[in-house]
């Protein structure tokens, strides 16, 4: 624990690895695969320093930060010199002998709508010349922690696709797009498929999601449209895997994207351990909080499988929207 006028210990978790080199970085220390960046400014200063540190991905890693309410602090992580970056929204201070905990890349990494984003880049309309925009967005590698965010790669690769009654109106080739749209009621399906090959970057490589939903195009300046979305919570080591031939349950959420939207009225889990050529359905329980569920699971060993679970949902909602969503290799079974 801090002194009173020193300092305090925000500690965190990398998770993820480099290619089959974890079991080498467990040995060897001097192997880094990333960087830890700390963005430092006084309060209400539109001015900041930024410090680099060299990590390693699958480790424990302590910061220490001077706890004063005049220093505010904002923590990233990046991959190398890839171009990715995920950081925290929000600057933070510390008080004397405080501590807390985050965990980077902690899988599941699937697409989902950001409600803490400027409205430009949340689901629903837009109003541009009285004429009514459709606009689609979802972070597409966003990791396990609601409070981060990312800078995509620009190696990356996406495409979006919106069909209006069966026919198709457009495409877009990022993880959001701004489609105009007639304004008379319809139903709508929107594809987003991404992918990912960045060194350090071993899990959920691909993923496609499919929204289905009615909408009526609209020249308010902003009209959401809630739609149902799903997130896990898996208990994986720091390198992203899970034991294997043990029982394991995994959270899973499905709520509205947007704060008061419809309820999620159905829910649907599937399991891949071959790399999507065969699932398996798995079982959901209540947990007692709505739209939180559990899911068991027993995964093969690496020689009986490809080395990875890939997961596939649907979540349908009171309005009858619905999305269905694919990540490939979404985290690691032990060797």
């Amino acid at each position: 624990m801090a002194q009173a006028g020193s300092q305090a210990t925000p500690a965190f978790a990398l998770y993820g690895e480099d290619g089959g080199a974890l079991a080498r970085l467990a040995a060897s220390r001097d192997v880094t695969t990333g960087v830890s960046v700390f963005w430092k400014r006084r309060a209400g200063s539109y001015y900041w320093v930024t410090s680099e540190v060299p990590t390693r991905l699958g480790a424990v890693q302590e910061q220490w930060v001077t706890a004063d309410p005049k220093l505010q602090v904002q923590s990233a992580v990046a991959l190398g010199d890839t171009g990715f970056l995920n950081y925290e929204q929000t600057w933070r201070t510390y008080q004397p002998g405080s501590h807390r905990t985050v965990d980077w890349f902690k899988v599941v990494n699937n697409p989902r709508i950001d409600s803490s984003q400027s409205a430009w880049f949340e689901q629903g309309f837009q109003s541009w010349n009285n004429q009514a925009t459709l606009t689609l967005a979802a972070r597409p590698f966003a990791d396990g922690d609601p409070t981060h965010t990312e800078f995509a790669d620009y190696r990356d690769t996406y495409s979006m696709k919106l069909t209006r009654d069966g026919t198709e109106i457009g495409q877009g080739s990022y993880w959001y797009s701004f489609f105009r749209i007639p304004s008379g009621n319809a139903k709508y399906e929107a594809v987003l498929e991404a992918s990912r090959s960045l060194p350090g970057w071993g899990f959920a490589t691909r993923s496609t999601t499919t929204w289905s939903f009615a909408a009526g195009g609209s020249t308010a300046a902003h009209a959401p449209i809630s739609m149902p979305q799903v997130t896990y919570d898996v208990d994986a080591g720091l390198d992203n895997r899970v034991k294997p031939r043990v029982p394991q349950t995994m959270t899973v959420n499905a709520r509205p994207w947007l704060a008061g939207g419809a309820d999620v009225v159905d829910v649907k889990v599937w399991a891949s351990y071959d790399d999507g050529r065969t699932w398996t359905a798995l079982t959901l329980t209540p947990t007692g909080t709505a739209g939180t569920y559990g899911a068991a699971f027993t995964t093969p060993t690496v020689a009986d499988s490809s080395g990875y679970v890939s997961l596939r949902a649907t979540a349908t909602d009171a309005n009858g929207h619905r999305v269905e969503q694919t990540v490939e290799r979404a985290f690691g079974i032990e060797r």
